[in-house]
């Protein structure tokens, strides 16, 4: 999963499948930064967690917690079904993603 981040613009690569809160502990003990993507409305956001937002926003709570991707490694952290199962982005026309 690839998009800017809603913070900093920043392009963020994340596996797409969410972790738990045990699973994002393990990536942070790992080296590996976490992002949370949340449903605003009609689109996607992603932003970088920092201490604030890993406190505020457990896993579960409404956003999704995903990992930094890095191709090279394959790792198997704790993962839980999508907060947003229900929710569909809408269809992009162009280069325009939906977030």
């Amino acid at each position: 999963m690839v998009g800017p981040s809603a913070d900093t613009g920043l392009e963020c690569r994340a596996d797409p499948q969410p972790l738990t809160n045990f699973g994002e502990a393990l990536a942070l003990m790992a080296g590996r930064d976490t992002f949370e993507l949340r449903w605003i409305g009609d689109h996607y956001e992603i932003a970088i967690r920092d201490h604030f937002r890993i406190r505020g926003s457990p896993a579960g709570s409404g956003v999704d917690i995903l990992v930094a991707h890095d191709c090279e490694l394959a790792d198997d952290w704790p993962t839980m079904q999508s907060a947003f199962s229900g929710y569909v982005a809408p269809e992009t026309i162009g280069n325009n993603p939906p977030f």
